[in-house]
């Protein structure tokens, strides 16, 4: 979903995770407009069938977001598949990314 933020505000990402066969290691990628996506790692050796969740505050203000930028994140995982081999998963396969707007506030609005 669509959200407007201010440059000098910190969002909250969240993801979870589980794998039938066990996750090596998982997390969450972001980019802002024209910048290199940066990726952060959430976790590692989830066992089969464990569920795992995490947040991870991202702080705007320090990727020196400007307004109108435009910040998409997602989820990723290395998880193990029933031959036993690691393959990679990430949620823009399922459109489940977010989206935020940066917008200028006034000192008033923040």
């Amino acid at each position: 979903k669509d959200v407007a933020v201010s440059p000098l505000q910190e969002i909250p990402l969240e993801a979870e995770t589980t794998d039938d066969f066990g996750v090596v290691r998982w997390g969450l990628a972001y980019e802002l407009t024209g910048k290199a996506s940066k990726s952060i790692t959430l976790g590692e050796k989830v066992a089969g069938r464990e569920k795992n969740s995490a947040k991870h505050l991202l702080a705007l203000e320090e990727l020196k977001a400007v307004p109108d930028e435009l910040l998409a994140w997602h989820a990723w995982a290395e998880d193990i598949g029933p031959d036993g081999k690691v393959t990679y998963t990430d949620t823009w396969l399922w459109d489940r990314s977010g989206r935020f707007q940066l917008d200028t506030l006034t000192e008033g609005q923040l």
